[in-house]
């Protein structure tokens, strides 16, 4: 069932344009208005929830032994710790802790023999490593070629039509 809360903003002040909907237990930003400090720091409450969750189905996983989705649990808390969006680079500190997510992410596929997860991955690190220095970036495009490579099929995806542009971005 879909329900909307509404929460105070982060800041303590009240308005009726912040607001969280969660529907089936997954959180949306429906809208936000406000000025841009606001925004942001909505914005943040809402990346600090959604990692929790993630981090909260990992562990949950892990502790059950239904590991079936796993990696792709770690690569999006790796994109959560990223910002969630790779045109806004993080931290060095936190960048690296995303960098280490996407690593653990691509190791888990392959261990499990999930190709699409592992190209997911590796789409992930390559777009990270392009803020991290030359030799990220090369490292990211290793991964990410491999791991094309190795797809087998599934060539029409939208996660591989994404992995050959940005293999000719990297290039």
């Amino acid at each position: 069932s879909n329900t909307v809360k509404r929460h105070n903003h982060p800041s303590g002040r009240r308005g009726d344009a912040h607001h969280v909907q969660c529907c089936d237990g997954q959180i949306g930003v429906c809208h936000i208005g406000g000025d841009d400090r606001q925004r942001e720091e909505h914005g943040h409450a809402v990346a600090a929830a959604a990692l929790d969750t993630a981090t909260e189905a990992l562990d949950r996983a892990r502790r059950t032994g239904e590991r079936w989705y796993e990696a792709e649990l770690v690569r999006l808390r790796g994109e959560l710790l990223n910002g969630g969006s790779p045109r806004f680079p993080a931290r060095d500190d936190v960048a690296h802790a995303a960098k280490d997510a996407f690593l653990e992410a691509h190791s888990i596929a392959r261990r499990q023999q999930a190709p699409s997860l592992e190209l997911r991955a590796a789409i992930s690190l390559a777009r990270l490593s392009r803020s991290l220095g030359r030799r990220e970036r090369d490292r990211g495009r290793a991964v990410l070629a491999e791991a094309y490579r190795s797809l087998g099929e599934g060539h029409d995806t939208s996660d591989a039509r994404s992995a050959r542009a940005l293999l000719s971005e990297l290039d």
